[in-house]
């Protein structure tokens, strides 16, 4: 992935962060981005009170090599990843693929 489409996705997770602030939301939810010891990533972002709070997706898991992996899942409203030291990238593109497909699947509906 290129350094202009990296940015593209810092870019919307900034403006995703923004929709959901509502003068309420962002003082009880938001998003955590932290390091694991393995080394890796790990991602959260709370959906409570977003159209996608009560969505639940089983873990899901790609093991590509030792430490080239991902997983994630979406539970008690909130989407979960974790992955490989050079899978942060991924891990956000995962996160905006997966509600996509979901806006998508709920606008066919």
């Amino acid at each position: 992935m290129r350094a202009n489409e990296q940015m593209m996705l810092i870019s919307r997770l900034q403006d995703w962060f923004g929709s959901q602030c509502n003068e309420d939301w962002e003082h009880s939810f938001g998003f955590r981005l932290e390091t694991l010891d393995n080394p890796g990533w790990t991602f959260e972002a709370d959906l409570a009170e977003t159209q996608w709070a009560d969505v639940v997706i089983a873990r899901q898991r790609v093991d590509r090599t030792e430490s080239d992996w991902l997983q994630f899942e979406i539970c008690q409203g909130k989407y979960m990843a974790s992955g490989g030291v050079f899978n942060l990238v991924e891990m956000l593109k995962n996160f905006f693929d997966v509600l996509d497909e979901l806006r998508d699947a709920n606008q066919r509906n």
